[in-house]
């Protein structure tokens, strides 16, 4: 498990049946910056798996890669929304 993970850089045993989704589990889920669009599996023999991959079973050697969401710009209204509340409290303990 590589990656935005609550437990990156970890190692599982996994069982025959293991998959892709369950592995995730195990490593504690998907971190809020985690670009899940864009989950990969590489396969211990060199390939790499970019579809269909939560459902995909996992076997010794694979690698499950999860990649950060790239941010985007953001609107002047989205910083203003976010801003506001922190706005409020500074105000409040000024008082």
């Amino acid at each position: 498990m590589i990656g935005e993970t609550a437990s990156p850089f970890a190692s599982y045993k996994v069982a025959p049946d293991t998959r892709v989704k369950d592995l995730l589990q195990l490593a504690g889920g998907t971190t809020r910056n985690a670009d899940t669009s864009n989950i990969r599996l590489m396969k211990a023999d060199g390939r790499i798996i970019d579809r269909g991959v939560a459902g995909q079973p996992v076997e010794p050697g694979d690698a499950v890669l999860v990649p950060q969401r790239i941010q985007r710009e953001v609107s002047w209204q989205e910083n203003l929304y976010a801003l506001t509340p922190l706005a409020i409290l500074i105000n409040a303990l000024k008082k």
